[in-house]
């Protein structure tokens, strides 16, 4: 988790330098749909274990960006503040995850239009829960974990849609707390999700 930290800090640090060099910023708001589908999480109870396969639903986000443009290097990066909701299903129980997610994108152009991007994104979890009468309340989810976006987009003019692809790489868990003893449950929480947006530069 330090580890995980100290990453975030020199990454802010590094754009920090960036943008006050000679470079071209523009600021913009976003919003969107994310499909999300957790793994495979184990549920301990009086039968036995059972390991259940989440199934996706359906989200949202929104936020606001930067664009900035290093005309050197023909690139451009593009950091985000982003508020995400994501929900999965196991066997008719519903987990939802609240996070502010801050993606620090690498972008290049392809071709009039069309541009791909990658790069880390560092999660802080808002707020969780898990619906199910068998558990009483939650123990703990990790705070803050580390995750990778990559995908395409189209800008035209001032408006942009993009498609990306989310997956976590922090071993992040959410445990919860059984009403019934020798039970429990552990719930794999790194997100798996594919991510429409749109935007618009102001």
């Amino acid at each position: 988790m330090k580890n995980q930290k100290n990453i975030f800090i020199l990454t802010i640090l590094l754009f920090s330098i960036i943008i006050t060099s000679n470079a071209q910023i523009n600021w913009g708001i976003k919003g969107g749909l994310n499909y999300n589908k957790f793994g495979v999480s184990e549920f301990v109870t009086i039968g036995g274990v059972s390991k259940i396969e989440a199934k996706g639903r359906t989200g949202f986000h929104i936020g606001v960006f930067a664009k900035v443009k290093i005309p050197v290097l023909g690139i451009y990066l593009r950091p985000e503040l982003v508020y995400t909701e994501i929900n999965s299903d196991f066997n008719e129980a519903e987990f939802n995850l609240n996070k502010i997610d801050i993606p620090i994108l690498i972008g290049i152009n392809i071709i009039g239009p069309l541009h791909a991007f990658i790069g880390p994104s560092f999660q802080f979890t808002v707020d969780s829960g898990f619906g199910a009468s068998l558990f009483a309340a939650d123990i703990k989810t990790d705070d803050f974990s580390i995750g990778v976006q990559m995908g395409f987009g189209i800008e035209l003019g001032k408006f942009g849609v993009d498609v990306r692809w989310e997956r976590g790489l922090s071993n992040t868990e959410y445990n919860l707390i059984p009403f019934v003893s020798d039970s429990g449950a552990i719930i794999d929480t790194r997100p798996n999700q594919l991510i429409l947006s749109l935007s618009v530069a102001l």
